[in-house]
């Protein structure tokens, strides 16, 4: 029994990691031909329509967060806190681990050694949020998007 429930979870987990890094839905992403995806689809309530579920939408959120407001989703100009990712590069690639440099070890005063915060572990992907607290009408009318990530050399 303990094998069968492990394999289920190790299936759930990497089931839930590809909806969130690979999902297909046009309706997943904020902008067309954009890899900048809203953290919800279907509405914070996860349905398609009434009483049909967006099982990929509550699936791929509940593996990236932990909880839902309709502030993180519903338009609150002025007010509340949409948050778009993305792990895809302008070009569609994924955000790899491996394509950064080096971090440098940061120190804050007054707060013990150096930390390793984003230390190399190749393969591994990225995901980026904004958070956008109190978004304004231009992000909701989408006359303001923030442009690709791009690697840096």
């Amino acid at each position: 029994m303990r094998k069968i429930l492990t394999d289920a979870a190790n299936i759930g987990a990497v089931t839930a990691r590809t909806l969130a890094f690979r999902i297909r839905e046009p309706e997943a992403f904020f902008y067309p031909n954009s890899s900048w995806r809203l953290l919800f689809f279907g509405g914070y309530s996860f349905a398609v329509s009434p009483g049909v579920a967006n099982l990929d939408g509550a699936t791929f959120h509940y593996s990236f967060a932990t909880g839902v407001t309709p502030a993180m989703e519903e338009k609150m100009v002025g007010q509340g806190s949409p948050y778009p990712w993305a792990s895809l590069d302008g070009k569609g690639n994924p955000l790899d681990a491996a394509d950064r440099p080096a971090p440098a070890q940061r120190q804050q005063p007054g707060q013990g050694p150096p930390d390793q915060l984003g230390a190399d572990h190749p393969r591994q992907g990225l995901g980026h949020v904004l958070r956008l607290y109190g978004a304004l009408e231009p992000w909701f009318n989408k006359t303001w998007r923030p442009g690709a990530i791009e690697l840096q050399s």
